[in-house]
């Protein structure tokens, strides 16, 4: 779900067509399907976002209590389910990232 956002840039729900969105299987399976988190998928990515983005900010919550040190599970990371820590850790380069390129601009 985050994956698709940061690695799918190009595609604005926004922005969308419906030719796009046919192309790229928005409302139903797209007509050539793509190849995404090493799987193949013949729905948008982003649809997910769209059918329930209540998802995301449990994600975002999620990322919150990671910060503070809280864990989904109990245990160490390595108890933790692997979807959750590649969430949390994509999460944690796009905000390294966000702050690198606001340190840019500020010229720092």
């Amino acid at each position: 779900m985050v994956l698709a956002i940061s690695l799918l840039p190009q595609r604005d729900c926004a922005t969308c067509t419906d030719l796009r969105k046919a192309q790229w299987g928005c409302a139903a399976d797209a007509l050539i399907p793509i190849k995404f988190d090493g799987e193949e998928a013949r729905r948008c990515p982003k649809r997910p976002l769209l059918d329930q983005p209540e998802a995301l900010a449990s994600v975002f919550t999620a990322y919150r209590w990671f910060t503070k040190g809280h864990l989904i599970e109990s245990g160490s990371w390595i108890d933790q389910p692997a979807v959750y820590c590649d969430l949390m850790q994509i999460i944690d380069m796009a905000q390294a990232d966000a702050e690198a390129e606001m340190t840019t601009r500020r010229g720092g």
